[in-house]
């Protein structure tokens, strides 16, 4: 309920059935432009060498794989760990990882020369959503004075109606630790972000 591809994608397949489109074009178009991606990500990171970000995207994964900074700081991204996830592909590259808790990642991004984040989903041009915690980061790194970038292709893109129909629910508190009398837990995976706290949007939408 959080995946923005999913609403948009039946959304569009709905519209594209009622018009008579279609639909294998229609859903080949719907694919993500990455090499548009990684071409305008070039322009706004070229020369920053040493950049962070957080959780786990595969857009951001190629977009690393392009610049080849000298290194990545990343968090964990617990409780479900896509950052660990995330910190191991990008190793993989040959690209240096430090690799912080949640909660001493925001401090770190003194040092960064730029923060990069995905988005599960992006609404109109007022918020994304994406992993708890990210706001922290956004401004953290405002207080430094380090750019933030979200990048997100066409896919995360909802309109108003279909930005209805997210939902942020939580998880089981189980994951965050076992029950303890007197004590609510919260465990939520997603939150949103205004899009005016970021520095620029990087996308493949024209």
């Amino acid at each position: 309920p959080t995946m923005a591809p999913l609403l948009a994608l039946a959304t569009g397949l709905e519209k594209a059935h009622r018009e008579g489109q279609d639909l294998e074009a229609f859903i080949r178009s719907f694919q993500d432009d990455l090499e548009e991606i990684v071409r305008r990500a070039r322009q706004h990171l070229n020369g920053k060498a040493l950049l962070a970000t957080y959780s786990r995207s595969g857009t951001i994964l190629a977009v690393l794989r392009a610049l080849r900074p000298q290194k990545v700081l990343i968090s964990e991204g617990r409780p479900a760990g896509e950052g660990w996830i995330m910190a191991r592909e990008i190793a993989a590259l040959g690209i240096p990882v430090v690799l912080y808790t949640d909660a001493a990642l925001p401090g770190a991004l003194e040092k960064a020369d730029a923060l990069l984040v995905g988005a599960d989903a992006v609404v109109q041009d007022r918020v994304f959503y994406n992993k708890v915690g990210t706001l922290p980061l956004v401004l953290a790194a405002r207080h430094f004075g380090v750019p933030v970038f979200v990048v997100a292709g066409k896919t995360k893109f909802l309109d108003e109606k279909s930005a209805q129909n997210l939902r942020v629910p939580d998880r089981p508190p189980e994951e965050i630790g076992p029950p303890a009398p007197g004590i609510e837990v919260i465990n939520r995976y997603f939150e949103p972000v205004p899009l005016t706290l970021v520095s620029a949007l990087i996308s493949d939408i024209s």
